[in-house]
C-alpha cells in the first residue's frame, strides 16, 4: 500500500505479506523524505516473524555537513553521514525458525543512536541493550571515512558457556576503552585498547584482569595482570607480523601465589 501523507506531502508505505516458506508474516511501514540534504526517514517499523526492527528520526546525509569546505578544498568524502535511532530485538530461537543455518549463541535486544558532530567528519554512536539478561553499553565516535572507532564498551556478567557455545565454561565482565583504525597494506591496525574486568572460567576462582594492548606497523605489544584468591601473575610481551603470521619478539611473565592449592582450581598438581 502506497499513500501520501496530506499533513507533510511525504510518500508513506506500508507493506505486509507472508514467507510462506517460514510460515512468518513480514511488515514493513515507513515514511521518506527526500530534500538537497539527502534522505530522511521520520519512522521505520519492519519485522519478520519475531525479529523486529524498529527506527526513529533516521537520516542518511549526503550533502556537506554545514561549516565544511567545498570545491577544490572540500575533503574526500566517501560514506554519507547517518543520524537516528534503531531498536533491534532477536531472540536465538526467532533467528533460528527464520534462519536455521544461523544460531546466535544469545537474545539481543539493542538499541543504536548515531548522530554527526557538526562541522566534523565524526559521528556520535551509542549503544544500549541487553545480551540474554546482561546489559551492554557503548559511548563513542567514528570516523566512517577513515574507518576509525573510539570509545568504551561496559559488559555486565555475561554467560560465556552459553556466549562460547560451550566451548568455554564460565562468567565474565568487563570494561573495554579503545581506538582502532586501520594501518598501511599488510600492516596491523593502529590501535591502542584497555580491558579491566573479572572471569570466572573453567573452574578457576574469580580473576580479576587488567590487559593493555597496541599496534602499529609490524609490531604489537601487550600487558596482562591478572589477580586472584592468592595468586598474581604479569604478562608482557612482544610480537611483530610477518607476512601472515605473528611471531614473538619477547614475552615475561612472572607469577606468585600464597595459596597454591586454591590458585590452581584443582586442575594442576601444585603444592
Amino acid at each position: 500500500i502506497y499513500t501520501l501523507s496530506l499533513h507533510d506531502a511525504l510518500p508513506i508505505f506500508d507493506l505486509r505479506g507472508t514467507w510462506r516458506e517460514r510460515r512468518a508474516p513480514l511488515v514493513l511501514k515507513t515514511a521518506l523524505r527526500s530534500d538537497p540534504d539527502g534522505l530522511a526517514a521520520p519512522y521505520l517499523i519492519a519485522s519478520a516473524g519475531d525479529v523486529a526492527v524498529v527506527g526513529n528520526q533516521l537520516k542518511l546525509r549526503t550533502a556537506p555537513p554545514p561549516g565544511e569546505p567545498t570545491g577544490a578544498l572540500a575533503p574526500e568524502r566517501r560514506m554519507p553521514g547517518i543520524g537516528g535511532s534503531v531498536f533491534v530485538h532477536a531472540d536465538a530461537a526467532a533467528v533460528a525458525r527464520l534462519f536455521p543455518d544461523v544460531r546466535l549463541p544469545a537474545d539481543f535486544a539493542v538499541q543504536v543512536t548515531a548522530a554527526p558532530v557538526p562541522g566534523t567528519r565524526w559521528t556520535t554512536l551509542g549503544i544500549t541493550g541487553k545480551v540474554d539478561e546482561s546489559p551492554v553499553t557503548f559511548t563513542g565516535t567514528a570516523d566512517f571515512d577513515a574507518r576509525q572507532l573510539k570509545g568504551k564498551l561496559d559488559a555486565g556478567a555475561l554467560d560465556i558457556t552459553r556466549l562460547s557455545g560451550g566451548k568455554l565454561v564460565g562468567r565474565a565482565a568487563g570494561t573495554v576503552a579503545f581506538d582502532v583504525r586501520p594501518g598501511g597494506p599488510r600492516a596491523l591496525p593502529i590501535a591502542s585498547a584497555t580491558i579491566q574486568g573479572w572471569g570466572e572460567l573453567a573452574g578457576v576462582p574469580r580473576t580479576d584482569l587488567d590487559i593493555k594492548v597496541s599496534s602499529a606497523g609490524e609490531r604489537a605489544h601487550a600487558v596482562v595482570r591478572a589477580v586472584g584468591h592468592g595468586v598474581r601473575a604479569d604478562l608482557e610481551a612482544s610480537v611483530r607480523s610477518v607476512g601472515d603470521k605473528l611471531a614473538i619478539e619477547g614475552a615475561t611473565l612472572r607469577a606468585t601465589s600464597t595459596d597454591a592449592a586454591r590458585a590452581r582450581g584443582g586442575k594442576a598438581p601444585v603444592h
